[in-house]
């Protein structure tokens, strides 16, 4: 899943922004006219404050760390698992603190603790918080 959402590499900084958020006016019509799944640490906040489902994924730096240098270690690239975890640890104080958009969980975001869970079950937590009917992408 996370390859298919981000193409398997996090961003260590955030986007250009523009004012409003980081879409031009026509490509959040396009989104919002046909329904998208999208991620980013203010989507639910800034990008689309009215995306009808909001789901904020939460876990520990520790437990991002260590997944982060399993991923790494399944590419054969060697990692100190405590290196990325400051890391971590950095880029969550800088966006939990910058002026512009920053990281918090949109007030009517759904929040999924994902600790010690596997892939399987975040997406059946997910899939939980979903109004029913809803079109879940395939």
């Amino acid at each position: 899943i996370p390859e298919r959402i981000r193409g398997g590499h996090e961003k260590s900084q955030p986007g250009p922004r523009l004012p409003g958020g980081p879409l031009r006016p026509c490509a959040r019509q396009r989104l919002n006219s046909r329904g998208a799944v999208l991620e980013g640490r203010d989507t639910g906040t800034v990008v689309f404050p009215d995306a009808d489902v909001k789901i904020f994924l939460v876990a520990s730096a520790q437990e991002r760390a260590r997944r982060r240098t399993l991923e790494m270690a399944a590419t054969g690239a060697a990692i100190d698992e405590s290196l990325v975890l400051s890391q971590m640890q950095r880029r969550d104080e800088r966006d939990a603190t910058r002026s512009a958009s920053p990281l918090v969980a949109a007030p009517d975001a759904h929040i999924v603790e994902t600790d010690g869970k596997g892939i399987e079950d975040v997406v059946n937590d997910i899939l939980a918080k979903l109004p029913v009917g809803a079109v879940v992408p395939a």
